[in-house]
């Protein structure tokens, strides 16, 4: 296939649309970068030889890759294969394009969250600098800037996935010592203790059912009568329910594992009230896109939160996914068999269920005049 010589620039390879056939793109600055453009995307590579064999070394893709980095990198690993040390990894991109992506992605069933994390916040600040450019300062730099619009918890992960990165450039031989070494994690604790007080809970029924959105509320009220999670919830097909098991069948899960949600006698109503106007496949049916299920129910909730605190009930703290909590609270308050409410809650372990579950203040007092009783002989 011959070459298209071009000088190369990022607006260049930007607007360079594929036609249905393959274009290589050789720059006129340095012959030995190409510019792929394909039916797949547009990708750098180094075309060179060293000591009579041909070389193609991957340099990253386009869109992600600046064409002066793109030239940086490829004068680097031209001057080291001609003092005969070969090509090595030299910047952080170079590291997330080969050993991360590929382990990522075949090692972690789950990878979309962290991909995106990777590509929004580590890559963009991080992605075009070399190791030995990645100082404490400059660690502590990008963290101040992401606490402004990023939680402690999120800055961890985002953390983890650093060093994870820093690992891998240790392991490939490409530098030393890990890089990001120095960024320690917050680790605070981000355990939530909002719930539904046994006074709100009618109320919150209530200001459910009088909302004009039946959709959104039904699941809403089927996330806070059956503890399930709301993302899975508004994935539910209606041929995932049998009616007279009284069960959901969950295919697509946190866990990535199915698993099934048991119906109850305030749920079950739900449930068939959907099943009966049901307009596709999904049980929770999106009014604007045909053949959708439902989006997260934002508006829905935030109209239920502003009708409780027109009945002086302030819970602009809750969020829906605390619903789960309100669930697990009166399951343990009625059973007191926390390893049945754990499975109820589809938690990994019962440690997990601990935290998710609040006792009212009205319990707590009970116990305390108990003890009291004792203390003064009663």
């Amino acid at each position: 296939m011959s070459y298209v010589v071009v000088r190369l620039s990022d607006t260049l390879v930007r607007n360079y649309q594929y036609e249905g056939e393959v274009v290589q793109l050789q720059d006129k600055d340095n012959p030995h970068i190409i510019c792929r453009i394909g039916k797949r995307g547009k990708t750098f590579s180094l075309n060179y030889t060293v000591r009579g064999i041909r070389q193609i070394k991957k340099l990253g893709k386009a869109l992600t890759h600046r064409v002066v980095d793109i030239r940086k990198k490829a004068l680097k690993i031209l001057l080291r294969a001609s003092d005969g040390f070969g090509a090595d990894f030299e910047t952080i991109n170079d590291i997330i394009d080969e050993p991360y992506i590929t382990h990522v992605k075949t090692r972690q069933k789950s990878f979309k969250p962290e991909l995106s994390k990777l590509e929004n916040h580590i890559r963009p600040f991080f992605g075009h600098l070399e190791f030995d450019q990645i100082t404490p300062a400059l660690i502590d730099c990008f963290i101040e800037e992401k606490l402004e619009t990023l939680s402690y918890s999120t800055i961890d992960k985002l953390s983890a996935i650093a060093r994870k990165i820093g690992r891998m450039a240790v392991e490939s031989g490409a530098h030393p010592i890990n890089p990001f070494i120095s960024w320690k994690q917050f680790n605070r604790d981000n355990t939530r203790t909002e719930t539904l007080l046994p006074h709100q809970i009618q109320p919150f029924i209530h200001c459910c059912k009088t909302d004009k959105s039946e959709v959104p509320r039904d699941a809403l009220l089927l996330c806070l009568g059956s503890g399930g999670r709301i993302g899975e919830l508004m994935r539910i097909k209606v041929s995932d329910v049998n009616l007279d098991s009284k069960i959901i069948k969950l295919p697509t899960t946190k866990s990535q594992k199915p698993q099934v949600l048991l119906l109850n006698s305030f749920t079950i109503g739900i449930v068939k009230r959907r099943m009966e106007k049901a307009t596709n496949e999904w049980l929770f049916p999106s009014t604007r896109k045909v053949d959708h299920h439902i989006s997260y129910p934002r508006a829905c909730y935030e109209r239920v939160q502003a009708r409780m605190l027109a009945l002086d009930h302030d819970i602009s703290n809750l969020r829906n996914h605390d619903l789960r909590r309100v669930f697990g609270t009166l399951a343990c308050e009625k059973s007191q068999d926390l390893m049945s409410v754990s499975r109820l809650l589809h938690h990994g372990s019962v440690g997990v269920t601990q935290r998710y579950i609040q006792y009212q203040d009205t319990k707590l007092l009970e116990t305390s005049e108990a003890v009291a009783g004792v203390l003064l002989g009663n």
